[in-house]
């Protein structure tokens, strides 16, 4: 037995005409535009200008209150009470006796040593504007050394001069002399020592004693302290390796 025929979702759909519908806008209250006629006698519409109330506004000025000028002036002078100083003639006095030879001496010095002045003319245009060198002084042989130190001796006659490699790191092996120059002496000849004294990894610093001028003290790169008296003649070994 056949089993019936189903009919399809479509056929449910069919043609149909609907009339139209005519929706409006609702006529306002009042119209946005006015009806003007020309010069020929034409009309047509114009719109309407819509504007808020008129706002008043009003200028005023504002002044501050009216200003016054008060002098003020202190009291007169004759007026205030008047109080003098008052002295102690007596304590006055004894000052003075005091004082008196000590200013009679410094007045008698000042007029014994006026003349020294008389005859000193300032000499304005000589005025050394460099420095002058007086003395250079070296030792011959040194290579690739360097000044680590310099030092005067209380008299101010002789000069140390201490050699050294700047650019030494770790552990020295460098042997550099310190040289020991009378500046001031006939016989100096510049490129000689007076004094020479090899050093075992070198004197980084030097110093003379400041009371007694032929002891000389050096600081070495290997941290040690050395001591030398350079007026021996000859280097005095209780003091030449003390560290």
């Amino acid at each position: 037995m056949d089993s019936p025929k189903q009919e399809h979702p479509s056929a449910r759909f069919a043609d149909d005409e609907i009339d139209g519908i005519n929706v409006r806008s609702a006529v306002p209250d009042r119209p946005f535009y006015k009806v003007v006629q020309d010069k020929d006698g034409l009309t047509y519409a114009q719109g309407v200008r819509l504007q808020t109330d008129k706002v008043e506004r009003a200028n005023r000025r504002l002044q501050s209150l009216e200003a016054k000028e008060i002098e003020i002036q202190t009291e007169n002078v004759a007026d205030s009470t008047e109080t003098e100083a008052l002295a102690d003639e007596a304590v006055l006095a004894e000052f003075l006796r005091a004082v008196a030879p000590t200013m009679e001496q410094e007045l008698l010095l000042a007029w014994h040593t006026l003349p020294v002045f008389e005859s000193y003319v300032p000499v304005w245009d000589d005025v050394a504007e460099t420095c002058e060198m007086t003395h250079q002084v070296w030792k011959e042989g040194l290579v690739d050394l360097q000044v680590t130190s310099v030092a005067w001796n209380s008299t101010g006659a002789t000069l140390a001069c201490a050699y050294g490699r700047l650019d030494t790191l770790g552990w020295c092996n460098v042997t550099a002399p310190v040289c020991v120059w009378n500046i001031f002496r006939p016989q100096l000849v510049a490129g000689e020592p007076d004094t020479v004294i090899q050093v075992q990894g070198f004197v980084m610093c030097v110093a003379f004693h400041p009371t007694k001028p032929s002891v000389l003290a050096g600081g070495t790169y290997n941290g040690e302290l050395q001591i030398w008296n350079t007026g021996a003649g000859e280097l005095d070994p209780s003091l030449g390796n003390e560290s």
